[in-house]
This record gives structure tokens, sequence and C-alpha cells, in this order.
């Protein structure tokens, strides 16, 4: 063996390791955190004639049944570009929610302390968003001049709509590789699958919105108590982040189960899709939560950055959802195929069909 040929094994050794390695790291992943869900649940699927708790055997099975449809080229690649698909629908959904909250806010009366006037729109933006999305004060700013008739503006609007456009697109090809992860081949109407893009993107704008609106409403009580009488700023960081954590978890266990329930184009029942609300309810909470005491301690300084924080932050956050919710959708497929059913009946709107499935 000459040594070009010595050095190329090398590189294959050395690319196996890593993928074994990458493997088993994302095996250890997904096994704890569904090890905590299995361990409360007990199945009784259609073979088991009493409910039975599901054993580790179990478990380890579908992780690696996961693993295995997971650790493909093809799988890396829809992952990314999907990312790239859910970073481009932020610039619609945070435009419409931070719209909405400006009118939403003028609800809600200002108080003033110490000769400091507390409105309850500044509030959201400074004391709650932008403790978890870095630079949201500045990459809002528009907000102000939103009702102008500059041709910035009307430029923006194009930015908007055309970002709303790529957006449900890349909801269009989420749809498609659900179906096409549950090898569920019946072809969806064009027009139904952009429609229902679209509705994805309204639903989490509305969605959003209201728990937004409704958890700062809270922390800006909090915040009018705890100055009146003189609380101190350790009692109310400590009530606020241990209210988020708590919130997140609510928020993002709604979401999941909305996005992993009503996305498909065929009927999956509540108890198939929990393990990959788990997973996404856990893994997004965990990154949000943390991430935004990284930055509150200066462990992550993206003041430096501006409002370009905001889209770092979004693109790292687009990509690392965009890998969990796929690892959600791979994992309830096969936890579904283990103890449940192997076939997967269509939803009504598949009589309008004779369109595509392409991805």
């Amino acid at each position: 063996m000459n040594k070009s040929q010595k050095y190329l094994k090398s590189i294959l050794v050395k690319k196996d390791k890593y993928l074994i390695f990458t493997r088993k790291i994302w095996f250890w992943i997904i096994f704890i955190i569904l090890k905590p869900f299995f361990f409360f649940i007990s199945i009784n699927a259609g073979h088991r004639k009493i409910k039975q708790k599901v054993s580790k055997n179990d478990l380890r099975d579908i992780v690696k049944k996961t693993l295995e449809k997971t650790s493909n080229k093809t799988f890396a690649i829809i992952s990314v570009s999907q990312a790239f698909y859910i970073l481009v629908s932020f610039i619609p959904i945070l435009t419409l929610i931070t719209i909405l909250l400006l009118f939403l806010s003028k609800i809600v009366p200002s108080f003033v302390h110490n000769g400091k006037e507390w409105k309850f729109y500044d509030f959201i933006i400074s004391e709650v968003l932008n403790k978890f999305i870095p630079g949201i004060q500045q990459s809002i700013s528009f907000i102000n001049n939103v009702t102008s008739k500059s041709m910035t503006n009307i430029a923006f609007l194009a930015l908007l709509g055309s970002s709303f456009l790529i957006g449900a697109n890349g909801y269009s090809r989420f749809i498609n590789y659900y179906s096409l992860s549950y090898n569920h081949t019946d072809p969806i109407n064009f027009w139904i699958l952009k429609l229902k893009s679209f509705l994805i993107i309204i639903g989490i704008v509305i969605i959003t919105t209201i728990f937004i609106y409704l958890s700062s409403l809270l922390f800006f009580v909090f915040k009018y108590w705890s100055l009146f009488f003189k609380s101190s700023i350790l009692f109310y960081n400590i009530f606020f982040y241990f209210s988020s954590f708590v919130l997140l978890l609510l928020f993002f266990f709604v979401s999941s189960f909305l996005l992993l329930k009503y996305l498909p184009s065929f009927k999956l029942n509540r108890k198939w899709i929990t393990p990959g609300v788990w997973i996404m309810m856990s893994s997004n909470t965990v990154f949000t939560f943390l991430f935004s005491l990284l930055v509150l301690n200066g462990w992550i300084n993206y003041d430096k950055f501006g409002s370009t924080s905001t889209f770092l932050y979004l693109s790292t956050f687009s990509l690392y959802i965009s890998q969990f919710y796929h690892f959600s959708i791979i994992t309830n497929y096969s936890y579904s195929q283990k103890f449940f059913r192997k076939t997967y009946v269509s939803k009504w709107y598949a009589k309008f069909q004779k369109s595509y499935l392409s991805f």
C-alpha cells in the first residue's frame, strides 16, 4: 500500500470514528430526553392486553431506529435547508407580532414611579423580549415610523411580503417532508398545501402574540408591585426567570403539539406524537432559557453587534429547532410503528388531491 492509499485510509477511518462518536452523542441526548417521559406513561398497544411501562430496550430500539433514519446525508441537507426557511419566516412573524403588541399594549395603562413613566409596550420590548432575543430593541425600531409612506417602508413591505412567501414555501416543504418521513405517499393539492402553509405562519403569529402579551402583563403587574413596595431587584429577577421557565414549557408544549398534530396531511392520534412533543418542548425550553441566562450574566455579549445580534441569535435558534423538529418527527414515526400502527389515513382534504408530492 503506497503513501497516498494509507493517507486516504486514515482519513476514512477518522471520518468513520467521527460519525460513530456523533451518533453516540445524539443517541444519549435523545435517550436522556425521552427517559423521563416514558417513566411516567404506560403503553396499551394493540398486541398488549394490559398497560405496561416502556422498557429500556424498547426505548433503545426507538432511538436507534430514529438515528438510522437521521444519519444519512439527506437528513442533514433537509434540516439545514429547513433552518433557512424558518429563519426567513421570522421576518414576517416578528414584524406582525410587534405590530399586534403595539396596538394591544394600548389597552394597559402606564404608570409613573420616581419620575419615570413605565409604558407597557416599551416594557414588553426592553424588559421581556430583549432578555430572550438579543438586539430586538434596535431591530424593531422601524415600528415608530410604520405609518409613514416613505420609500424605505415601501421597500420594507416588499421584503416582508417576499419573506412571507419564502417562509410559507418552506413550511410547504416541511409538510411534504413529514409525509415522506412516515412513508405516506398520498399527494397533496398544491393550493391546499400553500393555504395550509400560510395558515401555519398566521397561527404562529397569533399564538405567540397571545403568549407574549399575557406573560408580559404578568411581569408588568409584578414590576409595578415590586417598585411601589420597594422589593429587591434580586427578588424580581428570581420571580421573572422562574415564571419564564414555566411559561416557556407551557408555550413550547402547546406549539409543539399543534405543529406535530396538524402539520401533516394525514391523521395522527394524540398519543402517537407525545414523544416528539416532549423532545421539542424540552430542547427548545432549555435552549431559550439557558441562552437568556448566558446573555444576562455577560458570558455571551451581543451588545457590540447591535441589531445584527438578532440575526445571529435567530440563525442559531433556527438551525437548532430545525434539527430537533426533524428528530421529533422521526421519533414519533419509530414510536408509532413499534407500538400502534403501520399505515396512516389521509385527512379530509385528500379528496382535492391530484397535485404533487415532491421535495
